[in-house]
């Protein structure tokens, strides 16, 4: 009788991970967590000094799933949620003669708006970049090599 009670445990155990299988295969983590975590990421590396590390983690997330749509909108909301959380210390506007639950609305939707746009304008950029760029040609180094002589060009001009 115990032994059935094991196989009966492990059999659940099974389905449980066959489940969480086939949830990771239709693609929910990666369009989805992944961008909102990697904007995430960004947010905060331009908010601090580790920037140097956070944000080529954040951009190559970005830069590999530019031909998803919703994975551009949420990493660009994430990041600007991140990155923005400031706007939330605007709350207590009883300075200016609003009440303080008006504040607190105005100070959400000004926040979550400011998120949104950010989101829609990745969205933008990975629309466009979809229908110009080839993903091939970014990871082949061509396009790192083109880019880089154009920083190189362009970075001298802004020194005067």
């Amino acid at each position: 009788m115990a032994e059935k009670g094991t196989h009966n445990f492990f059999l659940i155990k099974c389905i449980k991970i066959n489940f969480l299988l086939k949830v990771l295969k239709r693609n929910y983590f990666n369009n989805l967590l992944i961008p909102f975590i990697g904007g995430c990421v960004g947010g905060y590396a331009v908010s601090n000094s580790l920037w140097i590390i956070f944000m080529p983690l954040s951009l190559t997330i970005l830069w590999t799933g530019f031909d998803k749509g919703f994975s551009n909108f949420f990493w660009g909301l994430s990041f600007i949620l991140a990155s923005h959380y400031w706007l939330l210390y605007l709350h207590p506007l009883t300075w200016l003669g609003f009440s303080w639950i008006i504040s607190l609305f105005i100070t959400t939707i000004i926040y979550f708006g400011c998120a949104i746009v950010g989101g829609c304008l990745i969205f933008l950029w990975g629309y466009i970049a979809q229908k110009l760029i080839n993903k091939k040609y970014i990871f082949s180094g061509n396009i790192i090599v083109i880019l880089l002589k154009i920083l190189f060009f362009v970075l001298p001009l802004g020194i005067r």
